[in-house]
């Protein structure tokens, strides 16, 4: 078995006991997916009685995604919800802005497809209607191949279509088409999208050509005989080794301030980035209440590895929306608070694969609770009340110890 053979490697070099972290990359979404899905068979994991590892998958393109917009989200770009003037100003999407977030995806390919999950994950604001369905996130999905691949991906994530605040577009097109080319310039200029265009090519050199080739409208604006730079648009090109051409961009301050390169291969992978520590307290939190108010970091960690893998995912998730309730929690009403994390819940949900049902059901996959916050009952809103109350708990647990999970990996 995989667990004996390593755990006979480091008896031979003298190492015993704790538990070995082993982080496994899966470079296909759809085995990512799967195995996400999936409980770890206990003779992969075991020494007789004893648990000695805990396998930890990762995708590099979803850990790209995270570091754009999510829970580790690097300095250097912009959130979706971003702020066109450069003022500050971190409550753009507060109750009664009729602005909305709308990412342009160009090219459906791995990085593609994991930047649109992430955008499903984190995409909700305290302005949707849930009433009318106005102020709803766009994602706009751009490829010439979009008949073949669309299938294939609503096959694998075929409920997603289901989420209530969040709307996926898919074309059938190339960037350069007229036909999208008039939408960018219409969505850059029209005032009121936040527009965000991620150039996911995975060639290099035509990924960068295509970014830097966008209509006008995008990078710039003239009026009153004035020049600036179009504060409504950003625009991220996908650069796997080109890390030179990123720092060329960014010294510029007029026509491409606002472009960004991403998913260089030196930085999709760290030790923050599978660090599972915030998510561990996550899980102690919803479980054992008890554990989290004693900060009792060592059954935190005996209850995180017996956590099936789905629900390990569902909290490190989870924590994937902690900057935007930080953001608009001192303009939003703490019940605009629990229904964003109600549509965040749905949507994950969803991404896993549940459906709506009567029934709940973990193993066919069949959720009661896919439905609007204001249809949930007052004792299940309380379940996203105390994801919001808690938060600051948790990423005070984590402070100055947030790779303590990881500090024995391979």
């Amino acid at each position: 078995m995989l667990a004996q053979t390593i755990i006979r490697i480091l008896k031979s070099k003298g190492i015993r006991g704790g538990i070995l972290t082993v982080n496994v990359q899966l470079d296909r979404p759809a085995s990512y997916s799967t195995v996400k899905k999936l409980n770890i068979p206990a003779d992969y994991v075991m020494d007789g009685r004893r648990q000695v590892l805990y396998f930890r998958p990762f995708n590099f393109f979803e850990n790209w995604a995270r570091l754009l917009w999510g829970y580790y989200r690097q300095d250097d770009y912009d959130v979706l919800d971003f702020d066109p003037e450069e003022s500050g100003n971190a409550h753009v999407l507060c109750e009664g802005s009729e602005r909305h977030v709308h990412l342009v995806i160009v090219g459906f390919n791995r990085m593609g497809r994991a930047l649109l999950l992430e955008a499903l994950r984190i995409g909700h604001y305290p302005n949707f209607d849930e009433k009318t369905g106005a102020n709803k996130t766009v994602i706009t999905v751009v490829d010439p191949e979009m008949d073949i691949l669309r299938p294939q991906f609503e096959s694998q994530y075929p409920y997603i279509k289901e989420v209530d605040d969040v709307e996926i577009e898919y074309r059938k097109a190339r960037v350069e088409d007229p036909a999208i080319r008039a939408m960018l310039e219409r969505s850059a200029t029209g005032g009121r999208e936040l527009l965000t265009v991620a150039v996911c090519l995975s060639d290099p050199d035509m990924s960068l050509a295509t970014g830097l080739s966008l209509p006008e409208a995008l990078y710039f604006r003239i009026e009153d005989k004035e020049i600036t730079s179009n504060g409504n648009v950003r625009i991220l090109i996908r650069q796997e080794l080109q890390k030179g051409i990123g720092a060329i961009l960014k010294s510029d301050e007029h026509k491409y301030r606002h472009v960004k390169v991403f998913g260089m291969l030196t930085e999709g992978i760290s030790r923050e980035l599978l660090d599972d520590t915030a998510s561990m307290w996550v899980n102690a939190n919803f479980t054992d209440k008890k554990i989290i108010e004693d900060a009792d970091i060592k059954k935190a960690r005996m209850l995180w590895y017996r956590t099936s893998e789905d629900f390990r995912y569902s909290n490190r998730y989870q924590i994937e929306m902690y900057d935007i309730y930080e953001r608009y929690e001192d303009c939003t009403p703490k019940e605009t608070l629990y229904r964003m994390e109600h549509l965040r819940w749905c949507s994950e949900r969803r991404v896993f694969g549940y459906r709506r049902s009567e029934i709940k059901d973990k193993k066919y996959k069949t959720h009661h609770l896919l439905v609007p916050y204001s249809e949930l009952p007052a004792k299940e809103k309380n379940k996203d009340m105390a994801v919001i109350e808690t938060r600051r708990l948790i990423e005070s647990l984590c402070k100055g110890d947030c790779t303590a999970e990881n500090a024995q990996s391979s």
